[in-house]
């Protein structure tokens, strides 16, 4: 059964992320949530994965430097880190980050422990 949540989203949209952080127990664990259940709580008119980078790391590190590497951080990763400091959340193992996408603020759409922090400016353009 498919996991849509209703919630305002657009895609595509230009110089918009949105990221999700969490504890993942297994690369399987987060395989799933990264294409499968992510996709269906999303129901874009694409499949997640040609938008979203993601990344498992056996142990937690600060959230700030699990999103270094993904494209074009440098233009959201400030943003992101105080956002999953607001949310109590200073270390994670597992990242996802959705090129493109806006979803509005107050909506949740967590799944299977990974959290959703927030949409922000940003864009997929080089880090370097």
């Amino acid at each position: 059964m498919p996991l849509r949540f209703r919630t305002r989203l657009r895609y595509p949209i230009a110089e918009r992320v949105s990221v999700w952080v969490g504890d993942i127990a297994s690369e399987e664990q987060f395989d799933n949530i990264s294409t499968e259940r992510l996709n269906d709580l999303l129901a874009l008119s694409c499949h997640v994965t040609a938008i979203s980078e993601g990344t498992v790391e056996p142990t937690a590190r600060p959230v700030h430097d699990l999103l270094v590497g993904f494209s074009g951080y440098r233009t959201f990763i400030d943003a992101a880190t105080s956002a999953a400091q607001a949310r109590g959340i200073l270390v994670a193992n597992a990242a996802i980050v959705c090129h493109h996408l806006e979803i509005d603020e107050g909506q949740q759409p967590d799944v299977d422990g990974m959290i959703f922090i927030g949409s922000f400016h940003g864009n997929d353009r080089s880090s370097t």
